[in-house]
């Protein structure tokens, strides 16, 4: 059986963009695409970590500081609590189709967590992303 084909890269990037059937969110915030919650991390998560690298920005201090590594833990965690709606979504796609998952990250961030969704889907799936 034909695996689907999975772009994981940030909103900005047109050029990966263009080359999609499909494109859906997997962010917090607001983007023009359909979100897939199940690849959504929670703002406890996101704020958590954001205290943690921006420790001076009074923005995010009303989260408690969440390293990367915990950051990681948690999501793969949360992921894994959401397994059968991502099985079913990933059982929804059609092989010879592209689809991306875009965040707001840059496609070279070092720390994001459309690397952990590609972790997971790797791991579970056997579905390597693009």
């Amino acid at each position: 059986m034909n695996k689907p084909n999975i772009l994981l890269c940030s909103c900005n990037d047109k050029q990966a963009l263009s080359r999609a059937d499909q494109i859906y969110t997997i962010a917090i915030g607001d983007l023009p695409y359909e979100r897939l919650e199940f690849f959504v991390p929670t703002w406890e998560l996101v704020g958590g970590y954001k205290h943690y690298s921006m420790p001076n920005d009074p923005r995010w201090y009303q989260y408690q500081a969440v390293t990367k590594e915990e950051y990681r833990k948690r999501y793969l965690i949360l992921l894994q609590k959401r397994f059968l709606n991502i099985s079913w979504w990933l059982s929804s796609l059609e092989s010879e189709k592209l689809y991306a998952l875009v965040c707001f990250c840059k496609s070279s961030a070092p720390f994001c967590h459309r690397h952990s969704v590609a972790e997971y889907l790797q791991d579970h799936a056997n579905i390597t992303c693009l």
